[in-house]
């Protein structure tokens, strides 16, 4: 059997405009981006869905309700964003002269951001979230998932279990663009049908 999953960017708010680091930083979306969102909405160019998962910030559930006004989102604390820890909020031009940052790029070393998330952890809790979301629609005999979250968490999630393989880089979508994809049962593996 194979599940619709519908991967959602969520809405930008002015410090994810700016080009900065939010992670777990809470923010509501503009007033732009929220015109933004419902004229995308309108247009019909997102797949339904029978059941919706999110992260829990701000930005995604607005989005979320926007896309899929009549579906409450099932809130998954493995979709939450990665935990940028102490560079939170600041831009990359404005961690790169942080020493803490060039000494957590040296090869070899992956520990954790600092007062943040490691890496491996977090891809860790990107798989479980889509065991998680997989699990329960077979349980509930539902076919078509929407899946409304944030940049780094698709990222990880179609790396990991898209078939070809690509590079993490490849999978970046625009804010409130997003893939839709088949995810086999069998092979627990997911296969692009469409981006927006």
């Amino acid at each position: 059997m194979d599940l619709n999953i519908t991967f959602i960017r969520n809405a930008p708010t002015k410090g994810g405009m700016e080009g900065r680091l939010l992670g777990r930083i809470d923010e509501p979306l503009t007033t732009e981006s929220e015109n933004l969102l419902r004229d995308r909405a309108a247009q019909g160019i997102y797949p339904g869905a029978q059941i919706v998962f999110s992260g829990g910030t701000m930005r995604c559930l607005q989005t979320a309700s926007a896309v899929y006004p009549n579906m409450p989102a099932i809130i998954l604390k493995e979709l939450a964003p990665f935990d940028y820890g102490d560079f939170s909020g600041r831009t990359y031009s404005e961690i790169v002269a942080d020493k803490r940052f060039t000494d957590w790029m040296i090869p070899g070393r992956i520990p954790a951001f600092p007062g943040g998330e490691a890496p491996h952890a977090f891809t860790g809790r990107c798989g479980k979230a889509l065991r998680h979301i997989v699990r329960e629609a077979l349980a509930k005999n539902i076919g078509h998932i929407g899946v409304v979250t944030h940049l780094c968490v698709i990222k990880t999630i179609l790396h990991r279990y898209c078939v070809p393989r690509s590079f993490y880089c490849d999978w970046h979508t625009d804010y409130l663009g997003g893939y839709a994809a088949l995810y086999n049962t069998q092979t627990s593996a997911l296969q692009i049908v469409e981006r927006f």
